[in-house]
């Protein structure tokens, strides 16, 4: 349980800063791993 309680709080860290990247073509989050990197590819992949 405490893995997933991790995983929501990094995730719940990146869904907040992805509404905050409008028309910027470059981020920078700092302490994301590759694996949420790869989340959030896939979702801005699809979304455009």
């Amino acid at each position: 349980i405490l893995v997933e309680d991790i995983r929501n709080v990094r995730l719940h860290k990146l869904e907040t800063n992805l509404g905050s990247f409008q028309g910027t073509s470059a981020v920078k989050i700092p302490n994301v791993s590759a694996i949420e990197v790869n989340l959030v590819r896939l979702v801005c992949e699809k979304s455009l």
